[in-house]
């Protein structure tokens, strides 16, 4: 059995990923803002719920008091639309959530991870992934944060 964290656990691919790890004997756990999605998320199998938005710094560090085997960074956010109808607070909030929660989450999973997985969910998000400027800030981060698990 394996210890596995999901982010973003409580819709869509997350809740499908964490629900597929339990289903496969493993203890997980899974986080995001909505502890009501959460619950739905974990009905009927044996989960940690924690509410916690991976953009607080203390509360991913927090997460990880002790280590994972598989972490998958999943929260994720952005506005389907044209490029042209994204305002600067929904583009900035994309980053926070979508490169900043990704970092914060990397960074704590490595902080106590001695061997493992780490997972970034982002390339799949085929409507914001239009957006070749955040194509162009996501497939750097990934290449960095791969190059810093490599002792």
């Amino acid at each position: 059995m394996k210890r596995v964290l999901v982010t973003g656990g409580g819709s869509g691919i997350g809740r499908g990923l964490a629900q597929a790890f339990a289903d496969a004997g493993h203890a997980v756990t899974i986080t995001g803002r909505r502890a009501d999605a959460l619950a739905e998320t974990a009905t009927g199998r044996d989960m940690t719920c924690i509410t916690a938005d991976v953009c607080d710094e203390a509360a991913i560090d927090a997460l990880f008091e002790q280590p994972f085997d598989i972490v998958v960074a999943n929260a994720g956010m952005g506005r389907a639309a044209p490029l042209t109808d994204v305002s600067l607070d929904d583009w900035n909030q994309t980053l926070a959530v979508n490169l900043t929660g990704t970092f914060l989450t990397f960074r704590g999973a490595l902080r106590t991870m001695k061997a493992g997985r780490a997972i970034d969910c982002h390339c799949v998000y085929r409507w914001i992934a239009r957006w070749p400027a955040y194509r162009g800030a996501i497939a750097p981060q990934n290449t960095a944060l791969s190059a810093l698990c490599v002792p």
